[in-house]
C-alpha cells in the first residue's frame, strides 16, 4: 500500500473557510474546515493514495454543491444552466453529474417548474407570441417537450391572441401624437412580430384596426387625455 505525508495544511487567503492540503511538499487539493475535521487530516499523517483520493473527490462534491446552492440563492436555473455554469468554474463532468443528480433528487432543480415560473415572468413582464416564448425557452436548454407543454399551458390560441391585442393597444398609444396613421399601423404591427406573435394573430389585428383605434381612444379619453392628443 503506498503512503504518502501530509505536509502542509494552511487557511486559504481568499477563502478563508476552506483549507489548503499539502502531501509530500506539493498541493494538492482544499476542502471545507467541517469535513477537515470529519475525517481527521493533521500535518505529519501518513495516509494512503486510495484514502486520499477518496476525501478529495468528496471535497469536489461538497464544494460544487456549494457553489450550486449560491448559484440558486441568485435565480432559479434550468439543468442545462446548472451544468454549464459548473462545468465553467470548473468541475470535472462526474462530479458536475453527481452534484446535478443530487439537486435533482431534492426538488431544488426541476425543469418543467422552472421553465413554467420562467415563461409566466417572461410574459408578465415582457409579453410575447408562443414563437417567441418557446424559442426563450430553448435558450434554456429545456426539452423539446417541456417547451411546449408549458407553451401550450400559458399560451393557448385564444389568450395568445388577447395578449397580443392589448400589447397593439399599449403599443398604438405610444404612438399617438403620429400623424401617418399607415406608419403607426406598421411599427404596431412590426413591434408584434419581433415578439413572437404569428401572422395569422397580426392580421386579425389589421383587420379590426379600426376598432382598435377606437377602443385606444375611449381608454386615452377615460385617462384624461384629449381626442386632439390622439392626433
Amino acid at each position: 500500500m503506498a503512503l504518502c505525508r501530509i505536509t502542509k495544511i494552511e487557511p486559504q487567503r481568499r477563502r478563508k473557510s476552506r483549507f489548503s492540503v499539502f502531501v509530500n511538499g506539493e498541493y494538492r487539493f482544499s476542502l471545507d474546515a467541517e469535513l477537515l475535521a470529519s475525517v481527521g487530516l493533521a500535518e505529519g499523517q501518513e495516509i494512503d493514495e486510495a484514502r486520499l483520493e477518496q476525501i478529495r473527490r468528496e471535497s469536489e462534491l461538497r464544494y460544487a454543491r456549494e457553489r450550486a446552492y449560491r448559484l440558486l440563492a441568485v435565480r432559479d436555473r434550468s439543468e442545462a444552466e446548472m451544468r454549464q455554469r459548473l462545468t465553467r468554474i470548473g468541475f470535472d463532468p462526474a462530479t458536475v453529474e453527481m452534484t446535478i443528480g443530487f439537486l435533482k433528487e431534492r426538488k431544488y432543480l426541476d425543469d418543467r417548474s422552472f421553465a413554467l415560473r420562467y415563461a409566466q415572468s417572461e410574459v408578465a413582464v415582457h409579453p410575447v407570441g408562443r414563437r417567441e416564448l418557446e424559442r426563450r425557452l430553448r435558450q434554456k436548454g429545456l426539452e423539446e417537450g417541456v417547451v411546449r407543454e408549458v407553451v401550450g399551458h400559458l399560451l393557448p390560441p385564444g389568450e395568445e391572441a388577447a395578449l397580443a391585442w392589448q400589447e397593439a393597444l399599449r403599443r398604438y398609444r405610444r404612438y399617438r401624437n403620429e400623424p401617418d396613421r399607415e406608419k403607426v399601423k406598421a411599427r404596431v404591427v412590426s413591434f408584434l412580430a419581433r415578439r413572437g406573435f404569428e401572422w395569422p394573430i397580426l392580421q386579425d389585428i389589421l383587420e379590426r384596426w379600426q376598432e382598435l383605434e377606437q377602443q385606444a381612444q375611449r381608454e386615452l379619453g377615460e385617462d384624461g387625455e384629449s381626442e386632439h392628443d390622439i392626433g
